[in-house]
């Protein structure tokens, strides 16, 4: 959620904020980018960081996953 919110973030602020290790963050997102839900550049500042921003694809990955949270949590209101 926080790179949806976000529209790019670098990599290591993306780790800090999902509270994952570095190398186990950077291998997600390598493995997000084959799948092509992700985009990775240079950052602009700072050559040496990557920043990351959800595709197209990514992003209605993100919001059919909402809608369908959407919902189950509306079901669950009308059951309890």
């Amino acid at each position: 959620m926080a790179l949806y919110e976000e529209g790019s973030i670098h990599a290591l602020d993306l780790a800090r904020q999902v509270g994952g290790h570095p190398s186990t963050v950077l291998t997600t997102l390598r493995a997000m980018e084959k799948l092509g839900m992700i985009g990775r550049t240079s950052a602009p500042r700072d050559r040496r960081a990557v920043e990351i921003r959800l595709t197209v694809k990514g992003m209605a990955l993100v919001e059919t996953a909402m809608s369908r949270w959407g919902r189950v949590v509306r079901k669950w209101e009308t059951v309890r």
